[in-house]
């Protein structure tokens, strides 16, 4: 009985291991990106808008990592993925998991994504890259994590 939270780069696969890890063993399984793109279709914006707008209110990713950490104190035998995932409170037992990828195989699986199609390699590495610094900005300022992408973190080891 555990929670197993992934995080990592952009595009390094997570949400593929992560349904794998629940099918494997029978965990359920929660998607903090799916989360926000719901919440992005809602608005009507693109999924690139609305991390500009997370950007400009950081509370509201505040509301969804909160709802994740409720999750991971009341349940076991579940699987989390997102930024933050191993950086919340868990009641119980954890396996931190971190996925590393290079920018451009990053940016080379998100081209498949649908939001992506017609663009180029170099626009999608620029588009991590972005993220990337706004999400150290954001999680700074909110958790005081310095950096959620170094993978020499004692979390993950």
């Amino acid at each position: 009985m555990a929670v197993i939270r992934v995080t990592g780069n952009i595009g390094s696969g997570k949400s593929t291991l992560c349904r794998e890890l629940a099918e494997t063993f029978k965990y359920r399984y929660h998607y903090t990106g799916g989360i926000m793109r719901d919440l992005a279709a809602k608005a009507g914006l693109s999924i690139a808008d609305f991390y500009k707008q997370l950007h400009e209110n950081p509370a509201k990713e505040k509301e969804i990592d909160n709802y994740q950490e409720d999750l991971m104190t009341k349940n076991d035998n579940l699987i989390v993925e997102g930024r933050m995932a191993p950086f919340l409170g868990c009641a119980f037992p954890t396996v931190n998991i971190f996925l590393k990828v290079n920018r451009e195989e990053a940016a080379r699986r998100l081209q498949r994504r649908q939001e992506n199609q017609g663009k180029k390699v170099e626009e999608i590495t620029q588009m991590i890259d972005e993220r990337e610094n706004m999400e150290r900005i954001r999680y700074r300022e909110l958790y005081g994590v310095e950096d959620h992408l170094d993978e020499k973190d004692p979390r993950f080891h």
